[in-house]
């Protein structure tokens, strides 16, 4: 009776991060908007169960829920920025309570999705908005992590892209949000 009471402590203890995870997603899916997570409602949630960030299921569903968020803030390759991207991403991760290298790590894996979309369009309208999705997706990651974006997003090394596109992707955004920013004062622009 004892071994099979031992067993089973130790089968609960091991699916506790699986149930805090559970209880993670339905606390952010509960949330009509994502400006309602709250760090300290994610802190309870794991302290209730007795968790932390480095217990992995619970770690890969913060890191799950970040990409989504992230997936769903960056508009499609055809529609420009709006420029809020940058602030409601950072305030989300902040939120999340989620670590610098696993958000980028997130980041990373939206440029692989969108990568691989780009390899199955095998058109050229849709290579070019893929293209527009990677461009906006290094802007807004640049920004998000500021600084320390030359080490945590390695797109030169995971994409084969040089500095220069790096750079272009930047610039080319960058305009077309200056210029977006210009129009709503009303003064047009000479792009």
């Amino acid at each position: 009776m004892g071994a099979a009471g031992g067993a089973m402590a130790y089968a609960l203890n091991c699916s506790v991060p699986e149930v805090a995870a559970t209880s993670l997603h339905n606390y952010v899916v509960g949330c009509d908007d994502p400006k309602a997570v709250k760090k300290e409602d994610i802190e309870q949630i794991a302290k209730k169960y007795g968790v932390s960030k480095q217990d992995a299921a619970f770690n890969e569903e913060l890191c799950d829920i970040y990409c989504r968020f992230v997936s769903s803030v960056l508009p499609p390759g055809k529609e420009d920025l709006e420029g809020s991207e940058i602030e409601t991403i950072t305030n989300f991760k902040n939120s999340l309570g989620i670590d610098d290298p696993d958000a980028a790590a997130m980041h990373m894996e939206i440029g692989r999705q969108i990568f691989r979309q780009r390899l199955e369009t095998g058109d050229r309208d849709g290579d070019v908005e893929q293209r527009r999705a990677f461009q906006k997706l290094i802007y807004v990651s640049n920004l998000v992590f500021g600084e320390a974006s030359s080490f945590l997003l390695p797109w030169k090394r995971v994409f084969k892209v040089t500095d220069s596109q790096v750079e272009i992707a930047i610039r080319d955004n960058a305009q077309r949000l200056y210029a977006l920013k210009l129009r709503a004062v009303g003064r047009g622009t000479c792009y």
